[in-house]
């Protein structure tokens, strides 16, 4: 499987109930990322999320940047999409772990 290709979807498992996700483009056209590896669209996901039973997202996001997927494909599903506001590349504020913990208090994790 290739949901933890890093260019595919920088998607993390925190447990069986969270998972990081950068995610998908939300254009639907998924884009070959190398030989048999592509993009999926929110559709996809939520598909594959439900059969793992994954009840949470958190999405770590540039807050410069809109995120490329709307959330809504997420929660009409039941999959809680809690966005974390990070500059990627830079070592995560105190603000931000405590928000982290929160979420993961949310999911009961």
């Amino acid at each position: 499987e290739t949901l933890g290709h890093s260019h595919a979807t920088d998607l993390h498992a925190i447990c069986p109930k969270l998972i990081i996700f950068r995610g998908p483009s939300s254009n639907g056209n998924p884009k070959r990322i190398t030989k048999g590896v592509w993009t999926k669209t929110p559709e996809d996901y939520v598909i594959i999320f439900k059969q793992l039973e994954v009840t949470g997202v958190a999405r770590f996001r540039d807050m410069e940047i809109e995120p490329e997927y709307s959330d809504f494909q997420f929660s009409r599903n039941d999959i809680a999409m809690n966005d974390l506001d990070w500059e990627e590349g830079l070592t995560p504020s105190s603000e931000l772990i405590k928000d982290f913990f929160a979420v993961l208090k949310r999911e009961n994790v």
